[in-house]
């Protein structure tokens, strides 16, 4: 491990990480009546956790880098059969049939979780010619909104989010190429006595706005995960396009807050180690959340307090198991696979 690494952007990580895991648990739960304060949660968590995530990604996104598509693309292939098979045994219990039909055998509609692998593969695939645009983010935005008009958009590829969420992608890589980051939390510093004031004011605003958001608008939770059709809300193109707009700004807004309140070279308890080693901690949370949703009893999923304390005592569980260095070790072969086999020599 690399001791000049700057402990920033890891601790980022490990907040987002376990945010998608402690999401996945309570998601199933959030709209049983009583369970409110779970859904406002969710919703919380959902303007930004996968966003940020996708803008780190960005973040750290360099031109010719096709050693990473091939490693993004063999563990899509990889975990798309491992998640395949863990399905068929959970939760229809039986073994799978080699059938050229089989849900396992369609590598393009991603399980779940995989929409992400898919989406590094192509995001690395295309970002090199996209920026040689004028404009990349416009036309980015541009054709998320036509995808997001259509209501025959294919499942293939998980092309609706893949699209919908590249403008984070691109929004890191300015970030980075700019150095707008460092910059705007050194503006911060020249301008205010604490740095944390204005940010923390932003934030603040978001958890009461949503408060509200989700109370008047019950919809706004199909809105979030952004693989939905302007149809599905009735809304025409015009009035899609503006809230996805609005969407676009509000979730970036509070990824940077998030960004600027994080410690810069102060590891985060926990949350650090579990930054470094997000990608296990992605690839590994979902047999575990799997397990929960079928196995939770009621008397935990009915009762919104019970099940938000429960399912944070076990994200915490989970993301420590799968950064644990055993766990590293034995999964290793499947997470960070040598594939230098695979490349020609010089």
């Amino acid at each position: 491990m690399n001791s000049n690494r700057i402990p920033w952007f890891d601790n980022v990580k490990g907040i987002m990480i376990f945010l998608v895991v402690f999401g996945h648990l309570i998601s199933t739960f959030k709209k049983i009546p009583g369970n409110e304060p779970v859904l406002y949660i969710y919703n919380v968590i959902y303007v930004f956790h996968m966003p940020l995530f996708v803008m780190i990604s960005g973040y750290f996104y360099r031109d010719g880098k096709y050693k990473k598509v091939i490693q993004f693309l063999f563990l899509f292939f990889l975990w798309h059969l491992i998640n395949g098979m863990f399905v068929n045994f959970i939760e229809e219990r039986k073994p799978v049939v080699i059938d050229p039909g089989h849900r396992l055998f369609e590598v393009f509609d991603p399980y779940w979780t995989m929409w992400y692998l898919l989406g590094m593969i192509f995001w690395y695939m295309i970002t090199p010619y996209i920026t040689r645009l004028r404009y990349p983010l416009v036309y980015a935005i541009v054709f998320a909104f036509l995808l997001s008009y259509s209501a025959d958009v294919t499942g293939w590829f998980a092309l609706r989010k893949l699209a919908n969420f590249y403008p984070y992608f691109l929004i890191g890589h300015y970030l980075s190429k700019k150095n707008l980051l460092n910059r705007l939390k050194e503006n911060l510093r020249k301008r205010q006595k604490g740095v944390l004031s204005l940010p923390l004011l932003v934030l603040l605003s978001f958890l009461a706005g949503m408060v509200y958001l989700t109370a008047e608008y019950p919809k706004i939770t199909d809105l979030l995960l952004l693989d939905q059709s302007y149809r599905h809300f009735s809304w025409p193109f015009y009035q899609g396009a503006f809230y996805q707009l609005l969407f676009y700004g509000l979730s970036g807004a509070v990824s940077l807050t998030i960004l600027l309140l994080t410690p810069e070279k102060k590891k985060l308890f926990l949350f650090h180690t579990f930054g470094l080693f997000s990608l296990n901690i992605y690839l590994l949370h979902t047999f575990f959340v799997r397990v929960f949703r079928l196995t939770v009893p009621e008397t935990v999923y009915a009762n919104a307090w019970l099940l938000i304390l429960v399912s944070c005592i076990l994200s915490f569980l989970i993301c420590g198991f799968s950064s644990h260095r055993l766990v590293r070790k034995l999964t290793g072969p499947f997470i960070k696979p040598d594939l230098q086999f695979l490349f020609k020599t010089k």
